[in-house]
């Protein structure tokens, strides 16, 4: 394994029991500590200014500045801080609102006890590289953790994350860096995909938005092609396959989950998986300016 850097932690939460079990909980995860706490909205961005925190714990109804209007003023003061909201607010209105100011997502605290660890455990898995290691072999680390985390996040039977090409054809290709579950034969046909594949992820890619196949034998999209043939091969039955958007707003790659049965993943799922997603599309960003 790769070695880690400490990712610094801010906590922001006006309700001390809250911010207690916060930080409680970062201290189980090896790789992270809290720096620093604070308790209304006008706090949180002086000592965002001071740390310079990896990330933020933020949360949405803070005295001062709430937590939207403070995330827009850390980005200002700290813009490589990541920012993860918690908050007992469910409005899709605020959920989207707090997500537009580019945070990494966003958990409901009566959720907290189930979301929360793995939510940081996927943020820290993707900061790592950023931290420590930018060697190839380093990088090839942090893809297979984070198809992992994949796994386990959705519950799935396999993963696969790719970048993508933009300069090899049209539309670009994508390739594949790291897997769980392929046969060999399914990774060989999966290890360069083309925008005009009929997988999933060559849907996702021609057409910008995540794809499911929640029975891949009875996807009309993939009738009769070799990647329905290929899927079935490998004992795959259903599919999601999520693109990789960097803060610039380019698709950098893709990150899918298999399972060996029909499946429909729930909103909840996504809410959770989407969280890796946005940390690894800023791994892939991240390796191309250390190849650049």
């Amino acid at each position: 394994m790769h070695k880690q850097s400490t990712i610094r932690v801010l906590v922001v939460d006006d309700y001390q029991p809250w911010q207690d079990s916060i930080c409680s909980t970062i201290a189980t995860i090896q790789g992270l500590q809290v720096v620093d706490t604070a308790s209304d909205g006008r706090e949180a961005v002086v000592k965002a200014e001071e740390v310079q925190p990896n990330l933020i714990l933020l949360d949405i109804g803070l005295p001062g500045l709430n937590g939207i209007e403070a995330a827009q003023q850390i980005r200002q003061v700290a813009p490589e801080s990541r920012i993860l909201f918690v908050s007992e607010n469910r409005s899709a209105d605020i959920i989207d609102a707090a997500i537009a100011t580019g945070a990494v997502g966003y958990i409901v605290k009566s959720n907290a006890s189930t979301e929360l660890s793995p939510a940081l455990q996927s943020i820290r898995c993707c900061l790592a590289l950023n931290n420590s290691a930018s060697a190839e072999t380093g990088q090839e680390l942090v893809y297979e953790e984070i198809v992992d985390i994949a796994v386990s996040l959705m519950r799935s039977d396999y993963a696969s994350m790719q970048k993508l090409f933009p300069e090899r054809g049209a539309g670009g290709e994508l390739r594949l860096l790291a897997f769980r579950g392929f046969n060999p034969h399914a990774a060989r046909f999966w290890e360069w995909v083309r925008a005009d594949s009929k997988s999933t992820c060559g849907i996702a890619l021609r057409d910008v938005r995540r794809v499911v196949a929640e029975d891949i034998a009875t996807c009309d999209s993939m009738a009769d092609s070799e990647d329905q043939e290929v899927y079935l091969q490998t004992g795959i039955r259903a599919c999601q396959t999520t693109p990789l958007i960097a803060r610039s707003g380019t698709v950098v790659g893709m990150i899918s989950t298999h399972w060996r049965t029909p499946h429909q993943p729930s909103a909840d799922d996504f809410r959770l998986f989407d969280i890796l997603a946005r940390g690894a599309a800023g791994v892939i960003e991240e390796c191309g300016r250390e190849e650049s």
